[in-house]
């Protein structure tokens, strides 16, 4: 037969339709429902431990990859199982290429990335809104109050004198 094979549960005209696995005792496992009177679907860590990750894997035939976890606490890892210092969203990368990249096409009023403190105001040098580092030293800090410091004082410009115009030689002061 050419018609697709579907696995179909109905949960009826307001009733919840749901697949669960469980483990031992109902405590832990999976729900996958749907909520019958606003239609959204939910895929539930089932059980309440900060302790009960939910792994997103590949090459499970091979040496599994964890390629996403998202912790108890709702902390994500891509890339990642070690989510300590790493916020809410923790990403690590190895393979020499850019670990995030974000990219907009719209092409007449495009905006980069906003990053807004919601609930406060650190008008201060000790939160940062950006941090850059490598394995050996702290190379910029950009902080609440918007100073920039970076790791060797200087700053520089990305600038080509092809998109300059009226550029004129200054005069010698040598004589003044």
């Amino acid at each position: 037969s050419s018609s697709p094979k579907i696995l179909k549960i109905d949960g009826g005209s307001a009733t919840d339709a749901a697949v669960q696995i469980v483990g031992h005792d109902n405590d832990h496992g999976l729900d996958l429902w749907t909520d019958a009177s606003t239609g959204d679907v939910y895929l539930d860590s089932r059980g309440d431990h900060a302790n009960y990750d939910m792994r997103f894997r590949t090459r499970t035939t091979g040496t599994p990859v964890d390629a996403m976890i998202i912790n108890g606490s709702g902390d994500i890892g891509v890339g990642t199982t070690d989510m300590t210092n790493g916020g809410r969203f923790k990403v690590l990368n190895s393979d020499g290429e850019y670990t995030a990249g974000f990219f907009n096409s719209n092409g007449s009023t495009p905006y980069g990335l906003f990053l807004n403190w919601t609930a406060a105001a650190p008008d201060n040098n000790t939160q940062h809104y950006l941090h850059c580092a490598d394995n050996a030293a702290n190379r910029l800090f950009i902080y609440a109050d918007g100073d920039v410091a970076n790791h060797d004082g200087t700053y520089g410009t990305i600038s080509d004198v092809k998109f300059k115009q009226d550029i004129a030689d200054v005069r010698s002061y040598w004589s003044d």
